[in-house]
């Protein structure tokens, strides 16, 4: 009787590890991984769109080969012209060369292309827009936004900056769109607008748990307010920011500051650059952002029905 009892309860027990199995691989499917792998490049763009892009390519497919699903390129990735006359000259519509040249990249490494900001012509102006674009791994277009705040800057202070986007650029007239991905709803926007907290938090308050600030910041401001301005917009909004940058001497006139980072939704810097081009890649954890704004519930503590 004993060697009976023995023997029915092997045959549970094996019975009970293959449902466990089976229940596991089920729940697996149900409930997939809610992290994901960013990968940030920082470049020296130059008044050469083949040799940007040669670099872009490398750095991309480095990304795709250390796991990210997502990539991020700064502001200007394209070019970064000395002259007016030179960025006048590369402006383009989304539908045109260029951005279907990216689009086969992002397929051909099988990833998401976040393209910080380019030229985009305008139909019977000589003005362009500022546009981020972001490009998923078919080589669909899901996102075009247009620069809202346009950099104007004559201070002495900031190391005797006279720098006037408006001159050139048309600004856009719409709020980003959060954009839906596999790694949680995108909120896009362009360098500049980092330092206007009501665009971030529209887009919070709309669903966005990252944001993006992909950007060309000077020497000056960016080694005075970039990394305060980052940490800032994650803590206040307890969001993932992502920052990629353009670095170092374009030409003549222009430098960049550099420093691209991730900064989680706690504040802490995850990922982050000297002055050098390259790129990085970092884990994004929407668990964790659900922990954090569930310890400290400040985005349900709004006050709306005043502010």
């Amino acid at each position: 009787m004993a060697l009976t009892i023995y023997f029915f309860s092997s045959i549970n027990l094996q019975l009970l590890m293959k449902a466990s199995t089976q229940l596991h691989s089920l729940s697996s499917q149900i409930a997939p991984s809610r992290k994901s792998t960013i990968g940030v490049i920082q470049l020296c763009s130059i008044n050469d769109i083949e040799v940007n892009y040669s670099k872009i390519a490398s750095f991309v497919k480095d990304c795709a080969n250390k796991g990210a699903q997502l990539v991020c390129l700064p502001e200007n990735f394209a070019f970064m012209g000395g002259t007016p006359e030179e960025m006048e000259k590369i402006k383009e519509p989304v539908e045109g060369p260029l951005i279907k040249r990216y689009a086969h990249l992002a397929v051909e490494n099988g990833v998401w292309l976040s393209l910080g900001g380019y030229q985009e012509a305008i139909e019977g102006s000589t003005k362009r827009y500022n546009t981020h674009i972001i490009i998923n791994d078919k080589g669909e277009i899901v996102n075009k936004y247009k620069k809202l705040h346009l950099f104007e800057v004559q201070m002495a202070q900031a190391g005797g900056l006279n720098l006037s986007e408006s001159t050139f650029c048309e600004p856009g007239m719409e709020l980003p769109k959060v954009i839906q991905s596999p790694f949680g709803p995108l909120g896009p926007m362009i360098c500049y607008d980092l330092r206007f907290p009501e665009l971030a938090r529209s887009l919070v308050t709309r669903g966005a748990q990252l944001l993006f600030y992909p950007s060309a910041f000077t020497v000056k401001t960016g080694s005075a307010h970039w990394e305060l301005l980052l940490r800032t917009r994650a803590v206040e909004n307890q969001c993932y920011v992502i920052a990629s940058a353009q670095t170092g001497q374009h030409n003549e006139k222009r430098a960049s500051y550099g420093h691209s980072m991730v900064v989680d939704p706690w504040g802490d810097i995850i990922g982050q650059m000297s002055d050098k081009e390259g790129f990085f890649v970092c884990e994004i954890d929407l668990d964790y952002l659900d922990k954090v704004r569930g310890n400290m519930a400040c985005l349900t503590h709004m006050r709306k029905d005043i502010l």
